[in-house]
């Protein structure tokens, strides 16, 4: 399963209803805009590019979980 795939199930409550509301972030080593466009439209609330900035990824993480 890929990140489109992921991110399609869990926003159609295919990793349960529960989970719906889970936020995502992706990550991926693609950086062409229309990568990043397709995943927010698909309901990701975020994505980054590998190789992980941990400082980055942690800081998205705690924005995301403040809401």
């Amino acid at each position: 399963m890929d990140a489109y795939e992921a991110t399609t199930a869990i926003q159609n409550s295919g990793a349960g209803p529960v989970n719906k509301l889970v936020p995502i972030i992706v990550i991926t080593a693609d950086v062409m805009e229309s990568t990043r466009e397709r995943i927010l439209n698909l309901g990701a609330n975020d994505w980054m590019t590998k190789p992980v900035d941990q400082k980055l990824l942690y800081q998205k993480i705690t924005d995301l979980l403040s809401l």
